[in-house]
């Protein structure tokens, strides 16, 4: 939702496409589950006519855990993540139509028992100052590598921000001089 919103022109058209399928949480989870199941099951008997039952299981187990699992996982949490996906909603759509009859009825019940949360979660002022500052932490990291950071906070940003999110809870007292330390001029003092 802050890409649709706040993104260049094409991070804004990925997110369009993916937040209809992320709304309804449940019935992707339980889609895609479905799919990977099937595949997982699907492969060994497929492969168990073609060689030994020993070789089948190991070779199911390797091409599930590389190519069902792990290159998926690195790849879909990487920098063009939002882009992969955006791509992929076909695909997803299509396998939708598939699993339907049986994932519907599942994510309802989830929705039912678990909850369906509507809207964007909702950060404490001091969840957003933590959030900021690993934004900061990390964008100061790149930087280091050699990486681009577009739009990065910078150090006087984030006390800005940082102050802006304290200053509710701020009483005049935490922030003033004391009296001892303040320089003062006699009301009787002459200043010409």
């Amino acid at each position: 939702k802050i890409k649709s919103q706040s993104g260049t022109p094409k991070e804004k058209e990925y997110a369009t496409k993916v937040i209809p399928i992320i709304k309804h949480h449940h019935l992707l989870l339980v889609t895609l589950m479905l799919w990977n199941a099937s595949a997982t099951e699907a492969l060994p008997i497929f492969l168990n006519s073609l060689v030994p039952e020993v070789v089948a299981i190991i070779i199911s187990v390797t091409l599930v855990l590389m190519f069902g699992e792990i290159i998926p996982a690195s790849i879909l949490t990487g920098p063009k993540q939002l882009e992969i996906a955006a791509s992929l909603t076909p695909l997803v759509y299509f396998v939708y139509v598939i699993f339907f009859p049986i994932a519907y009825p599942i994510s309802k019940l989830l929705d039912y028992i678990i909850g369906h949360e509507e809207g964007m979660t909702l950060y404490s002022r001091r969840e957003i100052a933590t959030m900021m500052k690993m934004q900061h932490e990390e964008a100061a990291r790149r930087l280091k590598s050699g990486d681009a950071v577009r739009d990065s906070v910078h150090n006087d940003e984030m006390t800005i921000i940082g102050g802006a999110l304290k200053f509710r809870d701020m009483k005049a007292s935490d922030v003033m001089t004391t009296l001892e330390n303040v320089f003062m001029l006699s009301a009787k003092e002459n200043l010409s």
